[in-house]
């Protein structure tokens, strides 16, 4: 619309002014008037399915895994503004409850932004990354590529909630975590998690469990309020857990709760211990 005006403007000048001009311009209108408008930008919310309900539909029965060597797509990492503020302070806790040797494994991990920085810090530890997304997996693949890293033994296609022990074949964790999962999904994928860190931690092994939850049945701020609210618009299944829900359905499946940590941003980090 703008080329439009622009020429119809040049033109009158050039007959003004510059009468053998105006053949030139003449022809500008003319291609111009053949340009389509642009499109309007239109602003759609994108759904958090990709990061979130990443352990969710038991209905999808995925189990390949592969090496995070593996070539990864071009143009496939993604950002995720949530990881890239809260990687710093949930690294601050690893370094007290993260054991320095040994096997850890990350549910439903998303872009990779964590377990990219987690390995780099822990360079003693093997990582085994999951998500249920194959997007998210090249995701996780490119950024362990750009970072060289060589701990971050497989990138694996896993929903929690099928419990397909396949999945992860046969070997044990001495950590497992996971980071944002348990507001933004089903109730069943936090219960398919616990399931399979009963299953797949070693003795003595950690469940870390980053994210904002109710206490005491209240939320902490409205925002946190406002929040859930917004999300149950989206999908009913959603929302903040209760702390106590969440200690609950631990013991049923023999893990203790034995620390709670307040974080950044009205945030909680959660610890079980397989008893």
């Amino acid at each position: 619309n703008w080329l439009i005006i622009f020429g119809v403007c040049a033109a009158r000048c050039a007959t003004a002014f510059v009468p053998e001009g105006l053949p030139r311009f003449s022809s500008i209108l003319r291609v111009a008037a053949t340009l389509r408008p642009p499109r309007p930008l239109v602003f759609t919310y994108q759904r958090r399915q990709s990061f979130a309900l990443r352990c969710a539909d038991s209905s999808r029965m995925m189990g390949t895994s592969s090496s995070a060597n593996d070539s990864p797509q071009a143009g496939s990492k993604r950002f995720a503004p949530a990881a890239d503020r809260n990687t710093a302070p949930i690294l601050e806790v690893l370094k007290e409850v993260m054991p320095t040797k040994g096997r850890a494994l990350a549910i439903a991990e998303g872009s990779g932004q964590h377990v990219t920085a987690f390995a780099a810090k822990f360079p003693d530890v093997e990582f085994v990354a999951t998500d249920m997304e194959a997007s998210c997996l090249d995701s996780i693949r490119a950024y362990v590529s750009d970072a060289g890293l060589r701990n971050v033994r497989e990138v694996v296609l896993c929903d929690c909630t099928t419990q397909d022990k396949a999945l992860l074949g046969d070997d044990l964790y001495d950590f497992i975590y996971t980071i944002n999962l348990t507001h933004i999904s089903p109730w069943a994928a936090t219960e398919g998690l616990l399931q399979l860190a009963a299953r797949k931690l070693n003795k003595d092994g950690t469940l870390f469990i980053y994210g904002p939850f109710k206490v005491n049945g209240q939320f902490t701020t409205d925002s946190n309020r406002q929040f859930d609210q917004s999300m149950r618009s989206q999908n009913a299944e959603w929302g903040y857990r209760e702390v106590g829900q969440i200690e609950e359905a631990a013991v049923a499946q023999g893990l203790q709760m034995v620390k709670t940590l307040d974080m950044p941003a009205n945030n909680h980090v959660l610890l079980f211990k397989k008893s």
